[in-house]
């Protein structure tokens, strides 16, 4: 959704992004591998990377074993680019077009640990 909204008065404000949790998913549409880096970079060119505080990746839909792994590595690398080498990455979820599907609640509070491969919600996820 965030590739629908760039350009549009509904793009968060870039104080939005500070110390978010950016999460990502390809969609059954199964986008290339440069195409998910340019989505990155275009996110970097606008602060975002530069603001959020960490990264959640969907197990991607319609990949090959080999395309997931090229999909990590180029992530990686964008974060490398941008200098967010140090950005908490937690890859692989089921979250965004996977089944099982988990729901991530959006404006709590979070911690994410790429050692344990967690996500652990810091407060309620609704009021």
């Amino acid at each position: 959704m965030l590739e629908f909204l760039k350009g549009t008065p509904w793009w968060p404000a870039p104080e939005r992004w500070e110390g978010a949790v950016l999460c990502l998913e390809t969609s059954e549409e199964a986008p290339t591998v440069t195409q998910v880096a340019r989505f990155l970079r275009n996110y970097g060119s606008q602060g975002v990377l530069e603001r959020a505080a960490a990264l959640l990746l969907a197990r991607p839909m319609r990949y090959t074993a080999e395309q997931r792994w090229l999909l990590y590595e180029a992530v990686l690398r964008v974060l490398a680019e941008f200098d967010r080498g140090d950005m908490p990455v937690v890859a692989n979820l089921d979250f965004g077009h996977t089944s099982p599907q988990m729901v991530l609640p959006f404006g709590c509070l979070a911690r994410v640990d790429p050692a344990r491969r967690e996500v652990v919600l810091l407060e309620a996820g609704v009021s």
